[in-house]
């Protein structure tokens, strides 16, 4: 499964996938594309859109439990 950067953000929730741990629950293939944003960092997508390097974006429960606040 090839995709254009590691990090995907549905930027309509503020979930953000990682790519390389996919997982079936992840449902990345159902969200509409003008909701994606792709990202080569983590921190760059959880902090999307804002500067301030802080956590704003939810990791997913399923492919990146660690980051996963909500």
């Amino acid at each position: 499964m090839l995709f254009p950067k590691r990090y995907l953000l549905n930027i309509n929730t503020g979930e953000v996938h990682d790519t390389e741990n996919y997982q079936t629950e992840c449902l990345i293939f159902s969200m509409k594309e003008e909701h994606k944003r792709w990202f080569d960092f983590l921190s760059d997508a959880l902090s999307y859109p804002y500067s301030d390097g802080r956590q704003h974006n939810d990791g997913c429960a399923h492919c990146l439990p660690q980051c996963h606040t909500r």
